[in-house]
């Protein structure tokens, strides 16, 4: 039985940094991703692994959630990654190849913030700079079913001159220094290019909220265990998230697909990618027991 857990671990472990190198595009699989990013922190209970890891940052999960295959037949991944390196963020932004984008729902937040109660847009500068992010979603909610190249164009033609606007808007402003709108002044000159950079290609989606949705749980879990006890004991968790999250946005039953893993995997006679390809969230490969409108799997 150990040596069957140890095989399965194995197993798993390699079906995980297989999504890995996928999303960051270091797999024989060549496909251009849009990637959503969130991280959660993971506290350890275990005074010893406290100590190992005392000059690092704290264990970090990372949610990555892909757009890229909301209407097409290109993989969706979405993974909870252990243990990003110390200044996970710094690392993040020298990833080769990446595009950053950033979120209008947090620059709305921050002129949210800045909006004294009960302000509207005559009163208030705040309210205006609000009103403007609120436009732009309106926008998006209205272009939701395109392909993704006309919800380009559309962007081209109707996102773009509000843009523009927007930019006049934000440099002909003179906010009172140590104030809300200040803070959001700043943020959106220093995010300028990132929040622009959603007008390049229509899969990139104008907010992060999909993939703080897809860590929720996670978040909402850790309220109740709030630690792990072993950096061994924190991967595991991260990896069983990540499975779960993986399936569920690839319109697979999280539980079956569990159950077909744990079932199959230990059998594997080689361990390499050729074989463990039939085994992703995204491969026609997988029974159709797998599939969300089925309710259990088959009794053998």
């Amino acid at each position: 039985m150990e040596r069957t857990n140890e095989t399965l671990n194995l197993r798993v472990n390699q079906l995980m940094d297989m999504l890995q190198k996928t999303l960051y595009g270091q797999s024989s699989e060549k496909r251009r991703y849009i990637l959503g990013e969130d991280d959660g922190q993971i506290s350890f209970f275990n005074e010893a692994e406290i100590e190992a890891n005392s000059k690092a940052e704290e264990p970090s999960v990372q949610t990555i959630v892909s757009s890229n295959t909301v209407r097409s037949a290109c993989p969706k991944v979405s993974g909870e990654f252990f243990r990003l390196p110390p200044n996970r963020w710094q690392w993040i932004y020298v990833v080769p190849n990446v595009i950053h984008c950033g979120c209008w729902a947090h620059l709305q937040c921050k002129f949210e913030e800045a909006m004294p109660k009960g302000a509207d847009m005559k009163n208030s500068r705040a309210a205006v700079g609000y009103d403007y992010c609120n436009r732009l979603f309106g926008m998006e909610e209205g272009w939701a079913e395109l392909s993704f190249e006309e919800r380009y164009n559309e962007r081209i033609k109707y996102a773009k001159p509000l843009l523009d606007e927007f930019w006049q808007w934000v440099s002909n402003l003179n906010p009172l220094q140590g104030s809300n709108l200040v803070k959001a002044v700043t943020y959106a000159i220093n995010q300028k290019e990132p929040l622009n950079n959603f007008l390049l290609d229509g899969r990139i989606e104008i907010s992060n909220n999909r993939a703080e949705n897809t860590i929720r749980p996670y978040v909402t879990g850790r309220k109740n265990w709030l630690f792990a006890d072993t950096t061994r004991g924190a991967k595991a968790s991260a990896i069983v998230y990540s499975m779960i999250e993986t399936a569920k946005v690839n319109k697979l039953n999280p539980y079956m697909y569990l159950v077909y893993l744990l079932s199959n995997l230990p059998g594997l006679k080689e361990l390499n990618q050729e074989s463990l390809v039939p085994f992703l969230p995204w491969s026609p490969e997988l029974p159709s027991w797998c599939r969300r409108d089925y309710v259990k799997a088959p009794q053998d």
